[in-house]
C-alpha cells in the first residue's frame, strides 16, 4: 500500500485494489470512474484513500463483480456502515428522481391526449350530421362559420356555392340535403351542406391549432 507523505494517509493503487479485492483492473477502473470521476486523470496514477476503497468495495459487492475466491466479509466497521447508509440514501434519491420523471412524462402524455379524448367524447354525443355553423361552434376553432366556409372554399373542399366537391362526398365527409321553403305560394328548394362525424374529425385535424 502506498503512503502519501504530506498527510500520512494510506492510499491504494488500481493494481493493489485488484489484487486485494480479487477483481480485474478493468473492473476496478470502471467502477472508480463511476464513483469518483475526478480521480481519473490522464498521466496521473489513480490512488484511493480508505473511505474511497470501502465505497468501491461496497459497489463491487452489490454488483457481484468479485470472484468467488475473494468473497467479501459482512460489513463490520463504522466506516463501512456510514458508507452503506450514504449509498442507500443516494440510491433512494435517484429512485425518487426517476419516479418524478416518470410522473412528469405521464402527465405530459395526458395533456397531449386530453384534447383528442375531449374531441371524440363530443363527436360521439352529436347527431350523425351537423351543419357548418354547428361544426365551427363544436370544434371551438376560434372563428365562426363564415370563416370556416371561406377556408373550405380556399382549400377546394367546397365549391363557390358551398357545395362539397364530389371526392369529399364520396369519402363520407359531407352530403347535400334539400331544404324546402316557400316564397309566397311558390315552393322552392335550398341546398345545404352538412357534415358527418368523420367529416368533423377531418375538419378538426385540418384546422384545429
Amino acid at each position: 500500500m502506498n503512503n502519501l507523505i504530506n498527510n500520512n494517509e494510506q492510499l491504494m493503487s488500481v493494481k493493489e485494489l485488484a489484487e486485494v479485492l480479487g477483481a480485474n483492473e478493468t473492473t476496478i477502473q470502471r467502477n472508480i470512474k463511476k464513483l469518483f470521476p475526478n480521480k481519473v486523470k490522464n498521466g496521473i496514477k489513480t490512488l484511493l484513500n480508505e473511505k474511497e476503497v470501502t465505497a468501491l468495495k461496497l459497489e463491487l459487492q452489490e454488483h457481484k463483480n468479485l470472484g468467488t475466491s475473494a468473497e467479501l466479509k459482512n460489513i463490520t466497521t463504522d466506516l463501512e456502515v456510514d458508507l452503506y447508509v450514504e449509498k442507500a440514501l443516494r440510491l433512494q434519491k435517484e429512485k425518487i428522481i426517476r419516479q418524478k420523471q416518470k410522473i412528469k412524462q405521464l402527465s405530459e402524455q395526458n395533456l397531449l391526449m386530453k384534447p383528442k379524448a375531449e374531441f371524440y367524447d363530443t363527436v360521439t354525443q352529436t347527431e350523425d350530421w351537423r351543419d357548418i355553423s354547428e361544426v365551427a361552434k363544436l370544434l371551438n376553432l376560434g372563428y365562426g362559420n363564415i370563416t370556416l366556409f371561406k377556408k373550405l372554399r380556399e382549400d377546394k373542399i367546397l365549391m363557390g356555392n358551398n357545395i362539397p366537391y364530389q371526392k369529399y362526398v364520396t369519402k363520407g365527409y359531407f352530403k347535400v340535403v334539400e331544404k324546402p321553403y316557400y316564397k309566397g305560394k311558390q315552393r322552392c328548394i335550398n341546398y345545404k351542406t352538412v357534415v358527418s362525424q368523420t367529416g368533423i374529425e377531418f375538419i378538426n385535424k385540418k384546422y384545429k391549432k
